[in-house]
């Protein structure tokens, strides 16, 4: 017996103790199972980076130009980096690091002190990176080991891959699947900004709608996209993947804030005795007005009351009516 393996620690296994051990865990690099090895394997239930809402893996987040995913995803990367709610659930704290390849630290510094961002927050911005078709998977696989993040955001994409025609499959194609399987091997979330093509006048689906979108979601884990609806004050963000449940969900921006706040799945908010009293309003008025108007009626404030009025107008109780430059708010029927 080996002075490393002493003899008492032997006899202990000799005799039992091993049945009694926990089973090491699966090997994330095994690529060939049995049956009898997946019924006897036990894995680790996979890491949400919201949960219910964005789960570890390999995500996009599209859109169009201007629209705020930028801010979005400073806000989920916030979250995560001091611990929070969002959508109404705790995320658990966690290192971020940031690839913010279209942003100066000046514009990042006021960003962050638009929002309230403390100094303790876990968030790590780099403002250059290797490109991707290169170096860059190899040295952000490093970066995750060595430092643990358990959230990194690629903003952008085209930014990541420069002088790649995101049109060519065979070259994007593979970056995505390696950035697939670096989440998976490190049971971390990468989110990848993207656009989105110009809206085709079809429903909205974010799968198809990421630019490009063959090479791209069709490895990716999960695909969210936020869209800017015609007539209304807010957007919505929707997502499908492998391992969440259709993501349909309205927002709307606060200036005070600087963040997106949720105003619930789509079709279902609130109805307080305020709203209740906007729509009555709005039934006296013949089913439309403007928000002087309303607020009048309501005796409520004309700020609180245009708030109330847009996020009525994202839960499709009302839509925006412009008549002669001048904004009604008027009822769906």
């Amino acid at each position: 017996m080996t002075d490393d393996f002493p003899e008492s620690i032997a006899n202990e296994l000799d005799s039992g103790m091993l049945e009694s051990l926990p089973p090491l865990p699966p090997d994330p690099t095994k690529s060939r199972w049995t049956v009898a090895e997946l019924l006897a394997a036990e894995f680790t239930e996979p890491r949400w980076i919201v949960p219910g809402k964005i789960p570890a893996g390999c995500s996009f987040l599209g859109g169009r130009p201007k629209l705020g995913k930028s801010w979005f995803m400073q806000q989920v990367s916030y979250t995560v980096g001091s611990g929070g709610m969002m959508f109404d659930v705790s995320v658990t704290r966690g290192k971020v690091l940031y690839l913010a390849l279209e942003d100066s630290a000046r514009r990042l510094k006021g960003r962050i002190e638009a929002m309230g961002i403390t100094a303790d927050c876990d968030i790590t911005y780099a403002l250059t990176w290797p490109p991707l078709q290169g170096k860059g998977i190899d040295l952000l696989s490093g970066e995750i080991e060595k430092n643990g993040y358990s959230l990194v955001v690629i903003d952008t994409f085209a930014r990541a891959i420069p002088g790649i025609d995101q049109d060519k499959a065979e070259v994007v194609g593979p970056i995505v699947a390696r950035l697939q399987v670096l989440a998976g091997l490190h049971n971390s979330g990468i989110v990848i900004v993207d656009h989105t093509r110009k809206p085709s006048g079809l429903a909205a689906d974010p799968v198809d709608d990421i630019i490009s979108s063959t090479a791209k979601t069709a490895n990716a884990d999960t695909v969210y996209a936020l869209y800017r609806e015609q007539g209304k004050a807010g957007a919505r963000l929707l997502g499908r993947g492998r391992d969440i449940e259709e993501v349909d969900i309205r927002m709307i921006w606060d200036r005070n804030t600087c963040a997106w706040q949720s105003l619930g799945d789509s079709g279902e908010l609130e109805m307080t005795e305020h709203r209740a009293n906007i729509l009555a309003a709005l039934d006296e008025r013949g089913g439309k007005a403007q928000a002087s108007t309303i607020a009048r009626d309501v005796h409520q404030d004309l700020s609180n009351t245009v708030k109330r009025l847009n996020e009525l107008v994202n839960a499709d109780f009302v839509y925006i009516d412009t008549v002669d430059g001048k904004k009604y708010y008027a009822k769906n029927i």
